[in-house]
């Protein structure tokens, strides 16, 4: 029995292993042979975006686009954002640039070639701009009666990386960092996939951090994604209504 546990160790190791390397040398060859920077951050993201919607459930959808609300505010344009995939279509399609309702949303993230205190703060002014539109939530009848209204859980949001631009990748600049971001602006978690990755968890006090060590930061950040977003449930139905209001529908 201890020998099939340990076999199966194994082979999650070497599983983890296998898709630690194949995303670096990706992602290493999407910053190394572009030399425009828009050609460079578009060849990251979409190696992101491979790497989610292969080993994410398919109850979600990971795209790049806009946020919007049923007041028609926008956020800025977003990497990587996860939504709910079978509750709430994207609403319209400008450019190739969809737009998600905020209610669907669980998650968004920054891709970046590295890891430093002007794409934190970058990644941050992105998050405070999807968590500052309105999301409504709506009831839902059942055979038995009606589910009632939902609060919409906390978004999720972080940056993807290659690279940090610290020595060490981790240490007080990084902290520094992270501590001085507001509320609204906050990251949960984040990756340099060549020097690690990390967890915030915040409270009344100071952040508290955890680092996970390069050999296998994908599987690790990937693992704790996939908790995070577990610990959130459900989006909250969408109340349509809020949605139709600024049609100006008139009776006839």
């Amino acid at each position: 029995m201890a020998e099939n546990a340990e076999a199966t160790k194994n082979r999650l190791h070497t599983l983890y292993e296998k898709m630690q390397d194949r995303i670096a040398v990706d992602l290493k060859n999407a910053r190394d042979a572009n030399e425009d920077p828009n050609a460079k951050g578009e060849a990251s993201e979409g190696t992101w975006h491979q790497l989610f919607n292969a080993y994410l459930p398919h109850r979600y959808r990971v795209i790049k686009g806009i946020v919007i609300d049923c007041n028609g505010d926008e956020s800025d344009a977003i990497d990587v954002i996860i939504h709910d995939r079978q509750f709430t279509p994207a609403i319209y399609q400008q450019f190739g640039l969809p737009y998600v309702p905020a209610e669907s949303v669980y998650a968004v993230f920054e891709a970046k070639q590295e890891i430093d205190k002007g794409n934190i703060e970058y990644a941050g002014a992105k998050a405070a701009s999807v968590r500052t539109l309105r999301r409504t939530s709506a009831t839902i009848p059942f055979a038995a009666g009606t589910y009632p209204k939902k609060d919409p859980p906390r978004i999720l949001a972080g940056i993807l990386a290659y690279e940090s631009g610290w020595t060490p990748p981790f240490g007080d600049s990084f902290r520094e960092a992270i501590g001085a971001l507001g509320a609204e602006r906050q990251l949960d978690l984040g990756i340099a996939t060549a020097r690690g990755c990390f967890e915030v968890s915040y409270g009344a006090n100071e952040p508290e951090i955890t680092i996970f060590k390069p050999e296998r930061a994908l599987a690790a950040f990937l693992i704790r994604l996939l908790a995070r977003l577990q610990a959130l449930g459900t989006v909250p139905a969408i109340d349509y209504d809020e949605y139709g209001r600024l049609l100006d529908i008139e009776n006839t």
